[in-house]
């Protein structure tokens, strides 16, 4: 460690998950020998099989190196019409579902703007620098208690957008489609912005064919999480048309480059990865489980490729961890959360292996 101050105060320094180059440099380790389960990414992305047809797509592409990408992205938007039977006119692609947020706080402005939390903490951020007046908040870690929660805070204040992450981040539960759109339809005067960068664990609960005609709802999608394109930059979001063509007046040309577009166009149509992966997932997801289960962790139920877990002394349990090459995404900035609360991503077996075997030495210790 190059010293105890810096590490101690290493989480100040980690407003998001996924900084392995910042950890790796305070822990005097190569980024590659940091096991990140602070970001909920798919790991098969980086597996042989799949690298190898990767590389034929970048092969293939490399001869347009001095051109310019396609600023409309006209190929990727025809695939994922296509894969969701919805209109290319009501798609908008982005350098990741993060640049559609901040863009979409700046077309729309709007002064009173309310988040659903604990979530992302880049809402309030986008909102803030688009020149909010008020950001009101609902909070609960229970969803049955959270819609509940919306629609008194509707009632009571002069509401004119809301932020909603399904599935949520960092809790795992997922809000049933119907019981938003009963929101959505009895607010017509309200914009609602649907972050869906985990929908693909739960495809039926998507809103993206009704955000094509629903006059003030926004659906966005991220190749981030379930794709694990984090290192790439790729998102898109889906609305009506005439929210669409205002969107783009907000949009810097260019900004998703050749290579995202077409591993985007690649991911999207491969069946095999997207199968695999699904079943992946749910392996380890039940594997994990029934590890904490048995250890006595508490952790929240999560449809997600993540769990959101409960430690007393959980900033001990992230530094613990940090030693021994671990990171994870410890809670202490999330609205209403502390330094207790983690936020654990699912990886391959040997990796998930490690953080429950540390996990285990640091309980025995509390003992």
């Amino acid at each position: 460690m190059k010293n105890n101050l810096e590490f101690d105060n290493i989480l100040k320094e980690l407003p998001h998950g996924g900084n392995i180059y910042k950890v790796a440099k305070i822990c005097k380790k190569a980024p590659s020998e940091i096991i990140d389960l602070s970001a909920s990414t798919n790991p098969l992305i980086t597996s042989r099989e799949v690298l190898k047809k990767i590389q034929k797509v970048f092969k293939e592409i490399s001869i347009f190196l001095d051109k310019y990408p396609d600023p409309e992205c006209t190929q990727l938007k025809k695939i994922i019409a296509e894969k969701y039977k919805i209109s290319e006119e009501t798609i908008l692609c982005g350098n990741g579902s993060t640049e559609l947020i901040y863009l979409s706080t700046r077309a729309l402005s709007p002064d009173r703007v309310l988040i659903v939390e604990p979530t992302f903490i880049e809402y309030e951020r986008a909102t803030r620098i688009s020149g909010v007046k008020k950001i009101s908040r609902i909070f609960d870690l229970k969803k049955e208690k959270i819609l509940k929660k919306l629609k008194t805070a509707l009632k009571k204040e002069k509401i004119q957008a809301v932020f909603l992450c399904n599935p949520n981040n960092p809790t795992g539960w997922v809000i049933e489609k119907n019981k938003i759109l009963e929101i959505v339809e009895d607010y017509p005067d309200i914009t609602f912005l649907i972050d869906e960068a985990f929908i693909e664990f739960c495809e039926k609960e998507s809103l993206l064919r009704e955000a094509t005609f629903y006059p003030n709802l926004i659906v966005f999608r991220s190749f981030t999480k379930f794709f694990g394109l984090a290192g790439l930059r790729l998102g898109y979001l889906v609305s009506n048309e005439k929210l669409i063509e205002r969107l783009k007046n907000y949009k810097e040309p260019w900004s998703v480059n050749m290579f995202a577009q077409t591993l985007g166009i690649f991911l999207l149509t491969d069946k095999d990865f997207i199968k695999k992966s699904l079943q992946f997932f749910k392996k380890e997801k039940q594997y994990v489980e029934t590890a904490l289960q048995k250890i006595k962790v508490k952790f929240f139920p999560s449809v997600a490729n993540f769990y959101l877990l409960y430690l007393p002394k959980g900033l001990d349990l992230t530094k613990y961890l940090l030693k021994s090459g671990i990171l994870v995404r410890n809670c202490y900035n999330f609205y209403g959360l502390n330094e207790n609360y983690i936020r654990v991503s699912l990886k391959k077996r040997k990796e998930n292996q490690k953080f429950l075997r540390v996990l285990k030495a640091w309980l025995k210790g509390l003992l």
